[in-house]
């Protein structure tokens, strides 16, 4: 998948005049995330579903967890905060109101800018893969976290696009 978002962006890059092509890049890669976001949303849910009845399977899930959009828009070297326009986080959502006061209020009160909501999203995915993969425990409220996260950040990344403006 790696592969073909770099050759899409390239694609782009050749077409366009330098601000177009800036623009239509950070779009796409905008776009890319967000689908890979909501995609390792519907697998979270999903293996929290099942940590308590069939554990195993959890696992699998968290394992097949994607993270090449990210880790495509790393290897471009493009800095975060300019794909998210640097925009800051609204938490003012009905379903981001545990993050102003509820239980992850700690784990996100530095948390300001979009971009700084997605990396945090990608840093509990990536530690959260890493556990299944060593064979480390994880608390219910962990991956309810990650799921809160991923959630917020799907929605956040969808604020920025034109039709939900």
């Amino acid at each position: 998948m790696t592969n073909l978002i770099l050759d899409a962006i390239k694609f782009l890059y050749q077409g366009y005049s330098e601000k177009q092509r800036k623009d239509a890049t950070a779009t796409h890669l905008r776009q890319a995330v967000l689908r890979e976001i909501s995609l390792n949303l519907e697998i979270i849910k999903e293996a929290n579903n099942l940590q308590s009845t069939e554990p195993d399977k959890s696992k699998k899930l968290v394992e097949n967890t994607e993270l090449d959009a990210f880790k495509a828009v790393e290897a471009l070297g493009i800095p975060i905060e300019i794909i998210f326009g640097g925009k800051t986080w609204s938490n003012d959502s009905a379903h981001a109101k545990q993050f102003q006061k509820g239980k992850f209020k700690q784990y996100t009160e530095n948390i300001k800018m979009i971009s700084d909501l997605i990396e945090r999203t990608y840093h509990r995915l990536r530690i959260h893969q890493l556990r299944v993969k060593l064979g480390i425990e994880k608390r219910q409220p962990s991956t309810e976290y990650l799921e809160a996260l991923l959630l917020e950040s799907k929605e956040a990344i969808r604020s920025m696009t034109p039709a939900n403006k």
